[in-house]
């Protein structure tokens, strides 16, 4: 029997992640966007969800730095 999984209320959406871009500094920025756009090519719903995740607590991060 297949499993079938979808992103979660939980898991970031990319565009939320995306628009938070704006607030970091321009080298997070810069490094984050580019780890989010490869994220736009994957299709394993459980791979997109995991790097989602790990990618927000990054930018979690990132904005701590810049408060």
């Amino acid at each position: 029997m297949a499993e079938h999984v979808t992103e979660s209320a939980t898991t970031p959406s990319l565009i939320d992640l995306v628009a938070r871009l704006d607030g970091l500094t321009l080298v997070d920025a810069d490094r984050l966007g580019r780890r989010l756009e490869r994220v736009r090519g994957t299709r394993d719903p459980r791979k997109r969800a995991r790097t989602l995740a790990e990618l927000a607590d990054q930018v979690a991060a990132a904005e701590a730095r810049v408060e």
